[in-house]
This record gives structure tokens, C-alpha cells and sequence, in this order.
């Protein structure tokens, strides 16, 4: 069994910058089965098959793919574990395997119990003097797949069981990067330390005037995930695709305390507040 890096030391930081990215990516990937149930059951039992069966498809990918053992950027093979959602009310186990099964068994690869195949040869029979020579003159091959969901309530609960696995693992993953700034206000030489070598630079964003006893109003910055991050290496290059962003987002409620040369205290104090719907 391996052991766990120590909290705050730069393997831990490593660690959890990988971890959080992969958390990242396996929510982006919920949300898009999410989205693709959804529209499957906004079109209905009577939308245009190959659409719906596109969405299903789909869906079942997104869902399944953080469950199977992905490669992380330090090489580390690793899977989203389910524990981390399985707490959920709207988690059920029985909807989760389903999904996983259709993914390797279907989808992914084609398992018999799950495309089902046959071939039917065709014979000529003559009664030729009381005897019946038989003669091959053809063949079928049959097959049966999955092509998508028909039952609306059965999509539905495809849809509970997803958007309860998403919000799971969003509310763990944001537990987990706020449990990461902590130790880096604790630890700032060793998270330092551990970022990549030929790490991008620090990204600035909008100066603010801090004035001593007197509140300033820090709006939330998000970055732009289109802006800081890089295609990967398409053959055909990149121009002719789409790309969708995701981002975890937090801010933590921070104190500081700077002394003057004189002695004297200055504390600045950030406070986190919720937005108005």
C-alpha cells in the first residue's frame, strides 16, 4: 500500500493539483451526460432516432469515462472514486452500473450479451426419388444492438442518478480546493516548490486600492479556460472543432496581518459573499 504524502509538503501539493484537475475533468463530463439525457428526454419517444440514439451514446460516454482508469499528466493511471459520490440521495447503484455496463459492453466495445449477432444459412432441399439433397443457395447475418432509450421514465431516472453524481463530486471537488489554498496560506514555500516545471507565469488581473478601515468590493474573476489552456495535438489541427470550457471555482475567507517597521498592525481582511440571484 502506498503511502500518503504529509499534508503540506510539496509531494501533497502535487498530488492534489493532479487530483483536482482530474476532478475537474470528471465534472465537465457528468454535466455533459446530464446534458445530453436531458435533451434526449426534451425530444422524446418520437424524436428523430439517430439523434436520440447520438445523445445516448454520448451521454453513457461522458458518464462512464472517469470510472475507467484514465492517465493523468505525471503519467499516474488513475479512476474517479465512486465513494466520493455514492453518499449522494439520488445515487443509485443500480442505474451506475448500468451506465458503466453499457459503456464497455456497447459503446465502447461490442460484448455479445450486448450485440447480439446470428447467421441464418438458407438451403435448397429437392425430393429427388424419394431422396432430399440439401444445397446451400444463400445466408443472412443478423444483428441487434441498443440503438437508445425509448422508456422516457427510464431516461429520467438516468437523468436523476447523473445530475446527483454531479453535484456530489462538484461539492467535493470544491471542499477540495478550498482545503488547498488553506495549505498554501500554511505552506507557501513547499506549494511553491511544487508547481511544474516551465509552469505558465502568474496570470495578473485588475489592480484595486486598498484604503485602511474602509471596505472595496472585489468582484469574482474567473479565467477563461479558452484563454490559459492549450489544444491538443489534432492531426488536422484545431480549426475545425469546437471546444467547451469547465472551471472549479472558490475564494476563502483570508486574514492578514502586516507589521510596520514602526510596530504598527495593519490587517486586511477578504470576506466571501454570495451574489444575488
Amino acid at each position: 500500500m502506498t503511502q500518503r504524502a504529509a499534508l503540506g509538503t510539496v509531494e501533497w501539493f502535487k498530488r492534489e493539483r493532479f487530483d483536482l484537475i482530474e476532478m475537474a475533468k470528471a465534472i465537465d463530463g457528468f454535466a455533459a451526460a446530464r446534458r445530453s439525457f436531458q435533451k434526449l428526454i426534451d425530444l422524446g419517444p418520437n424524436g428523430d432516432p439517430d439523434l436520440t440514439a447520438a445523445l445516448h451514446t454520448s451521454a453513457v460516454i461522458n458518464y462512464a469515462r472517469p470510472f475507467v482508469n484514465n492517465t493523468r499528466a505525471d503519467g499516474v493511471r488513475v479512476a474517479f472514486p465512486k465513494n466520493v459520490v455514492k453518499g449522494h440521495t439520488n445515487y443509485v447503484e443500480e442505474v451506475h452500473q448500468e451506465l458503466i455496463d453499457l459503456r464497455h459492453k456497447l459503446v465502447a466495445h461490442s460484448d455479445r450479451d450486448y450485440v447480439d449477432g446470428r447467421l441464418f444459412r438458407k438451403f435448397l432441399v429437392l425430393e429427388i426419388e424419394g431422396e432430399h439433397p440439401e444445397f446451400v443457395v444463400g445466408a443472412t447475418v443478423v444483428t441487434q444492438t441498443v440503438q437508445t432509450v425509448h422508456d422516457m421514465a427510464l431516461a429520467g431516472r438516468f437523468l436523476s442518478h447523473v445530475r446527483a453524481v454531479e453535484e456530489a463530486a462538484y461539492t467535493a471537488a470544491t471542499k477540495q480546493l478550498e482545503d488547498f489554498v488553506r495549505a498554501g496560506q500554511r505552506f507557501p514555500e513547499q506549494m511553491e516548490k511544487a508547481r511544474s516545471a516551465g509552469a505558465k507565469p502568474r496570470i495578473k488581473t485588475e489592480r484595486f486600492e486598498m484604503r485602511p478601515d474602509e471596505a472595496v468590493s472585489v468582484p469574482a474573476q474567473m479565467l477563461n479556460p479558452h484563454a490559459v489552456l492549450t489544444h491538443p495535438p489534432l492531426r488536422l489541427g484545431p480549426g475545425g472543432y469546437a471546444f467547451r470550457g469547465f472551471a472549479v471555482h472558490v475564494d476563502v475567507q483570508t486574514e492578514i496581518t502586516r507589521t510596520g517597521d514602526d510596530g504598527s498592525k495593519m490587517v486586511f481582511r477578504l470576506d466571501v459573499a454570495k451574489a444575488a440571484d
